[in-house]
């Protein structure tokens, strides 16, 4: 015999056994031992068993783009930090906008990589998620590095090069 209880919003089926409820009355969430509720057994077959559309394989993981992602932007923002901070800006200051407009082209040409790549996708060819995400944190990246290291060179470091 099949007892059919109707909680706010969950209907519970069990088997009348041992006097026990399959449902928990507080929380409408059925406990152990008991049957599924009806909403999932809408995504089983008759047999009990998933059918073979209910999952989509996973991607595998591109472990060189996942680290190109990581280590390229830190590289543009620690050179041109760097550029920005040292003596180079203090003493040749044309040539550290020589070297940040260089870092600047290189993140340009990542954001032509990224519209290629976006603009490829229909045929199927590459996965654009990567260029546009190295291209976005590159940007900021070299943005962040620019400004913070002429606010770092113009606060700290110019008046230690004008001292010594």
């Amino acid at each position: 015999k099949i007892l059919c209880l109707r909680f706010r919003y969950r209907t519970c089926l069990w088997p009348e056994m041992y006097g026990q409820s399959g449902c928990n009355a507080q929380s409408g969430a059925s406990m152990y031992g008991s049957m599924r509720s009806n909403g999932d057994l809408q995504a089983f077959d008759f047999q009990g068993k998933m059918p073979v559309t209910a999952r989509t394989p996973r991607k595998p993981l591109n472990l060189i783009a996942l680290i190109t992602c990581f280590c390229l932007p830190l590289l543009i923002f620690v050179v041109v930090f760097a550029a920005q901070t040292f003596t180079l800006h203090y003493e040749s200051p044309r040539v550290c906008m020589l070297l940040c407009s260089i870092l600047l082209a290189f993140v340009l040409l990542l954001a032509y990589f990224a519209y290629s790549a976006v603009v490829q996708k229909t045929a199927g060819v590459q996965e654009p998620e990567w260029y546009a995400f190295v291209f976005a944190t590159g940007a900021l990246a070299w943005v962040f590095a620019f400004a913070l290291g002429q606010v770092n060179f113009e606060v700290n470091m110019q008046p230690f090069y004008d001292v010594s």
